[in-house]
């Protein structure tokens, strides 16, 4: 083969070789970029070559020098001497993350540090954003203003960037096998802060995992800031008691009007789910993780109690149901009951709370009660915010504070908000040896002590009040017809509309 460099040069008492290469034997004009290659004495294997990026020579053999000094260093602190591509260590970064996922995946979920939901998150955040745009570089060659680009990129991917064109989204399955979908309204616009932020923790755990790898030092990772929310509360909309009430009863004429059993049944359950985070303010994930058995009954002071277990994200905690909380788990357990003596399966208290009418396991509601918000005009709230099934968690913790009964540090122990504050001042069992403290009225209550006074009742704006009631009633009777029509004939009111609607839910 034909030599392929040229203008060799030696450095270092001939330990270190600078050249350009010819190029000839590929057929491509010899280039001008000076290169270097050289051993480290006493270590192993082939030379390294590295591109100097100059086409000066006195820069080169600078370079070339300091490149050469760099490795020594590298090889005496048993650090790796190849170069490696952010793909690469990202890819093994998501292959050891899914070794640790089948190696847990025989625990209860509650004792996983490694659940499948994160690796998919993972998974998608990598192939679709972080490999795609840092993939080609050296990892200990990613500065901090390459980082914030990232961002700025990232921001605009959906919008004008790469996502743009795509008509269709590929993703994994949990199989591993990649298949495509429909792009969601979502990807038609910029990510949250949020969003951002745990691409941002991912793109932070691939290179520690090179670090620990030691392909890295720990003064080459770049500063990697989160995104904030400019000062800006991103408030999630809730709902008040009067539009939780209405929900339901929305959701009671509905059923009524079903023929179908299992239409009756999936009704039925809808309106257990619901109860049942209203009641207790857990999160999604969370009701989606508790059984019959995280439900205690115990009894303090001769009063009867009912504590439920709950966990999901990254911690878990007591909570104190209340009593109409308690009535709903009776219900769930009084169907289920039932439901597998007719379908022929066994019924154990290590069974989900929420499982279909054979059994299995139902992740959650989203699509059908975001269905019925709209139905029951509550999808979006007077400013226009579009509610989903985190809504109740709200509700619930807006009912509590109104209360006056809870201190916010204890409702926030109840709630498992701000878990690293909470857990630094405050004891796990603080919230059982209180349990009265959790206990007041609210949507699902036999009677209620906080409404409206009289005095309060008199102010209110009757032209308004008058015209959300007979939205209501409109909404109301096209519910006992039929649901799609009650979304359509929402969607047709202006916000005038929308806002004296809501205002007859707080003042009815």
């Amino acid at each position: 083969m034909a030599n392929t460099r040229r203008n060799e040069r030696l450095l270092s008492n001939g330990r270190v070789t600078i050249y350009q290469r010819d190029d000839a034997a590929t057929g491509k004009e010899p280039s001008d970029i000076w290169y270097a290659k050289f051993k480290i004495p006493g270590k192993k294997g082939r030379a390294i070559n590295r591109s100097l990026k100059t086409k000066n020579a006195n820069e080169a053999e600078q370079e070339a020098e300091d490149l050469y000094f760099e490795f020594k260093q590298r090889n005496k602190r048993n650090m790796s001497l190849s170069d490696k591509r952010f793909e690469l260590i990202a890819n093994a970064y998501i292959q050891k993350t899914r070794d640790d996922t089948e190696r847990q995946a025989h625990k209860p979920k509650k004792d996983q540090d490694h659940k499948t939901e994160r690796l998919h998150a993972k998974e998608y955040a990598v192939d679709t954003y972080l490999s795609p745009y840092f993939g080609a570089q050296n990892i200990g060659d990613i500065s901090d203003f390459e980082i914030d680009q990232f961002v700025s990129w990232r921001k605009a991917y959906w919008i004008s960037g790469p996502g743009s064109k795509k008509d269709k989204i590929q993703y994994r399955r949990k199989d591993g096998k990649k298949v495509a979908r429909e792009k969601s309204a979502r990807e038609n616009q910029e990510p949250s802060w949020n969003t951002i932020n745990k691409e941002l923790t991912i793109l932070r755990a691939i290179f520690e995992h090179a670090r620990t790898k030691r392909i890295i030092e720990g003064n080459q990772i770049p500063t990697i800031k989160n995104e904030s929310s400019n000062g800006k509360p991103q408030k999630k909309p809730g709902l008040t008691w009067n539009e939780v009430r209405h929900l339901l009863d929305t959701i009671s004429l509905t059923m009524k009007s079903q023929s179908n059993p299992k239409h009756k049944r999936n009704h039925r359950a809808l309106i257990s789910y619901i109860s049942f985070l209203y009641t207790t303010g857990v999160r999604v994930t969370e009701a989606g993780n508790i059984k019959f058995s995280d439900c205690e009954e115990f009894k303090l002071d001769g009063k009867n109690y009912t504590k439920i277990y709950a966990w999901g994200k990254n911690q878990s905690r007591y909570l104190v149901a209340l009593p109409e909380c308690v009535q709903v788990i009776k219900h769930l357990r009084s169907i289920h009951m039932d439901n597998a003596k007719e379908f022929g399966w066994e019924f154990h208290d290590d069974l989900h709370l929420f499982v279909d009418e054979r059994g299995n396991y139902v992740k959650s509601r989203r699509g059908a009660i975001n269905k019925h918000l709209a139905s029951a005009g509550l999808l979006y709230d007077k400013d226009g915010k579009k509610r989903d099934v985190g809504c109740f968690r709200k509700a619930y913790i807006t009912t509590a504070l109104k209360s006056g009964v809870i201190p916010i540090q204890q409702l926030a122990k109840q709630v498992g908000n701000s878990p690293a504050i909470i857990h630094q001042y405050y004891d796990e069992l603080h919230v059982i040896e209180t349990p009265e403290q959790f206990i007041f009225d609210n949507a699902l209550s036999a009677s209620n002590t906080t409404k409206p006074s009289t005095k309060a009742r008199k102010s209110v704006d009757r032209d308004k009040f008058n015209r959300g009631k007979d939205i209501h009633e409109k909404l109301d009777t096209l519910a006992e017809v039929d649901n799609d029509a009650t979304g359509s004939f929402y969607s047709t009111l202006n916000k005038q509309g929308r806002n004296a609607l809501h205002y007859y839910y707080e003042n009815s």
